[in-house]
Order: C-alpha cells, then sequence, then structure tokens
C-alpha cells in the first residue's frame, strides 16, 4: 500500500527574485552560515516557541495570532544567535583559497630526461604529496634532493636546483 501513489512534481522558480534575501540575511547577520542550517534553526526554535507559548496561553484566534508572530522573532533571534556562534567555523567556507608558493620547498626527483632538462618531482606539502613538473640545466637522477627556485607559468613548471647547489650558493 505504501508504493500505491507515485508523485511526481515539475517545480519551475524564478531565482531572479532571490537576490534581495542575500541582502537580508547580511543585514540580519546571517551570511556567514549555510542557508539550510539557518533555516533549520529558525524553524526550530518558531516550532518550539509557538508549542510551549500555546501551552501556557492556550488557544484561539486573537492568541494563535500573537503566538504565530512572538514564534517568528523568536525563530529568528534564535537563527541570529547560531550565526554568531557558528559564524567563525564556516568562515573558511566563504574565503578564496590562497595561493600557495612552493618556491624554496624541497623535491625528491622522480623521474627526470637529462637531454631536455625536465623531469619530475614529488613535494610534501600540507601531508599531501604533490608530483609538479620540473626543469633543470643540472644532471639529475631519480631519488636526488633538490629545490624548488622558481615558478615558470608558461611550461607549468619549476625551475630547481640541486640541495647541494643550494647550500652551496652555487645557483646557475
Amino acid at each position: 500500500m505504501l508504493g500505491a501513489f507515485d508523485l511526481d512534481m515539475d517545480l519551475d522558480v524564478d531565482l531572479e527574485g532571490m537576490s534581495g534575501l542575500g541582502g537580508l540575511m547580511a543585514t540580519l547577520g546571517l551570511s556567514g552560515v549555510p542557508l539550510p542550517l539557518t533555516m533549520t534553526v529558525m524553524t526550530l526554535g518558531a516550532w518550539l516557541s509557538s508549542y510551549f507559548l500555546g501551552l501556557l496561553l492556550g488557544h484561539g484566534l486573537l492568541v494563535g495570532s500573537i503566538v504565530a508572530a512572538v514564534s517568528i522573532v523568536v525563530g529568528l533571534v534564535a537563527a541570529i544567535g547560531m550565526a554568531r556562534l557558528l559564524g567563525p567555523a564556516f568562515r573558511h567556507l566563504y574565503s578564496a583559497p590562497r595561493k600557495r608558493n612552493l618556491q624554496g620547498e624541497t623535491a625528491v626527483v622522480v623521474s627526470f630526461s637529462a637531454d631536455r632538462g625536465r623531469g619530475r618531482a614529488r613535494v610534501r606539502r600540507d601531508g599531501a604529496e604533490l608530483v609538479i613538473n620540473i626543469q633543470s640545466d643540472s644532471a639529475l637522477e631519480r631519488r636526488d634532493q633538490v629545490v624548488l627556485i622558481r615558478h615558470l607559468p608558461e611550461q607549468r613548471a619549476y625551475w630547481v636546483v640541486t640541495e647541494h647547489q643550494f647550500l652551496s650558493g652555487d645557483m646557475e
């Protein structure tokens, strides 16, 4: 009996009218927290306050209208309080990613073609291993330690020298 009915709905929503919602949320201080979390806390606060106010004040048209208005305000205040508490936890989601500079990092050569002066190296960064393209005038072999000197964006590679050359200052 549970699968006897099939409900299929086609919804067409115009999102151009939603531009004011972002401004309203920013004005109320709700812009730093995801919308589903904000709506959940607001709904939960309004529902709990309407339930308990209904128990305390009883039923009726006038009382119900007052309870509804107060519940909306209580739900909004609960959402604003939650946004202030949890906003810093979500700040990293809305910030621009930092561009990481690998210059000066040490890498291990994975492969290198001496005749072309190009190859690949493995860099350990924040617990992850990155395999990057490298270029060098030096003859490099697998497992050599190299230092990334500068980024070559047009070749999508890094210019490297051996760690020994870097420490001795002979980087030509």
